[in-house]
């Protein structure tokens, strides 16, 4: 049972888009114990994340500009700017995180402007 349970775990990020890019990159590492560590947290993160994904439209548009900044600069040969710009995409992350667990989001914002949603 807890091995079922363990392999569905871990075959959950697989329909996750950002987790596949994160699981990715730490493949192109050749570094297993990464691999697996990167797996497990994409697991684990995956509610909250496909959640800011739903709740904050610009943060998703913002996030993937990210991503597409970080592959060109792989792409260049560049790992210092990849690795600068990996630091700055998951501060970003951290501080949509918050930003969503603290505050109204887009959806609500944008009816309670209309005159939809009163709260």
């Amino acid at each position: 049972m807890k091995e079922a349970e363990s392999r569905g775990a871990e075959e959950a990020w697989k329909d996750d888009r950002d987790g596949e890019f994160h699981v990715f990159l730490a493949e192109t590492m050749g570094n297993h114990y990464a691999v697996s560590q990167m797996r497990l947290m994409m697991t684990q993160t995956l509610r909250i994340r496909s959640l800011s994904n739903i709740r904050t439209k610009k943060r998703y548009t913002e996030s993937c500009a990210e991503h597409i900044n970080i592959i060109n600069a792989i792409l260049e040969g560049n790992a210092r700017k990849a690795a600068e710009l990996m630091l700055v995409h998951l501060k970003n992350s951290e501080q949509g995180y918050r930003n969503m667990l603290t505050g109204p989001d887009e959806q609500e914002n944008n009816l309670q402007e209309a005159g939809i949603l009163w709260i």
